[in-house]
């Protein structure tokens, strides 16, 4: 592996082509995605973000929960979820590759804003912003199982993971969201946005459950060989 192959991607990992970092496709992809859809206006598909969630259970409710993670309110809620999310894009398809990391943003933009609809009873909360919290979710559980198991440890992933971890914090202490600008020592952006928490919540059970499923399976491999 040569010095330009180890910046873009994790060298803990085989690189086949399904794991590659495709110089941060996905990550820039969707960045320009929820700014293009922002910018656009109406890109033809009706949402109504005041329906309640008894009249979502159908194919076409499914969808427009999965599309209000790409619609925002103004450019500030966009540009700062799009800047949260780069920072953790770059750093989960350094590690774990374009594919799945878009396979991820799928899963987490379809699971965690159904259960923040079914939460909330409506399809009101619209944004980037649930995703990203499972995002940051996911990250921490990857991290302790990087961490935690001697045979995964590896310096640089851990010191990538420590500022990400920081990182994470720092964004959950702001206070306000898109409305003011200030912070607080602890995670109040988490813990007072329902589409936040419950969005976190998700993650950490769809986080757990595929770092579980992939720490057993290297174990297998590992005794296998």
């Amino acid at each position: 592996m040569n010095k330009f192959t180890m910046i873009i991607d994790n060298n803990r990992k085989d690189l086949k082509w399904w794991q590659r970092n495709w110089i941060f496709a996905t990550t820039v992809f969707t960045v320009l995605l929820c700014i293009i859809v922002y910018s656009s206006g109406d890109v033809g598909i009706d949402i109504d973000f005041d329906s309640h969630w008894h009249d979502c259970l159908y194919f076409k409710g499914l969808l427009h929960v999965f599309l209000s993670a790409y619609y925002h309110a103004n450019w500030q809620h966009v540009l700062l979820n799009m800047l949260c999310f780069f920072i953790c894009g770059i750093y989960l398809e350094r590690k774990m590759g374009s594919i799945f990391l878009l396979l991820l943003i799928f899963a987490f933009s379809l699971f965690g804003n159904s259960a923040v609809a079914a939460n909330n009873g409506s399809l009101w909360f619209r944004g980037f912003s649930g995703v990203n919290y499972a995002i940051y979710a996911y990250i921490l559980v990857d991290y302790l199982f990087c961490v935690i198991p001697k045979s995964k440890r590896n310096k640089l992933n851990i010191i990538y993971g420590g500022i990400m971890l920081g990182l994470i914090y720092f964004a959950a202490c702001f206070n306000g969201g898109t409305q003011k600008v200030s912070f607080s020592w602890y995670p109040y952006d988490a813990m007072n946005n329902l589409g936040h928490y419950t969005s976190y919540f998700v993650g950490l059970i769809i986080a757990t459950v595929l770092c579980t499923f992939k720490y057993l399976l290297d174990k297998k491999q590992i005794s296998e060989n």
